[in-house]
């Protein structure tokens, strides 16, 4: 039983890190399309030169939602491992 409580704090502890770094990633992602957007000079006059020089696959949002994910199952991996040593 302990070898296994040790693999759960292990992938516990991993996805927790994983989560941070996703969310990390995903906001440097978000920050550095937002900088593309107000860098064009005639965003306020030409809509459709903004438009077609979007990114259009931009994955900072899918990036921060798993690291959401990550964090979740990372804590929830760490909690049952704590239930599992005081109660189990």
């Amino acid at each position: 039983m302990p070898g296994n409580l040790l693999a759960m704090a292990i992938s516990g502890g991993v996805l927790i890190i994983v989560g941070i770094g996703c969310i990390i990633w995903g906001s440097q992602e978000a920050a550095q399309d937002y900088h593309i957007l107000i860098s064009h000079a005639d965003v306020h006059t030409d809509t459709k030169k903004l438009v077609t020089n979007w990114r259009a696959n931009s994955g900072a949002g899918a990036l921060i939602a798993g690291g959401i994910i990550s964090i979740i199952i990372g804590v929830s991996l760490l909690g049952l491992m704590a239930y599992i040593i005081y109660w189990g």
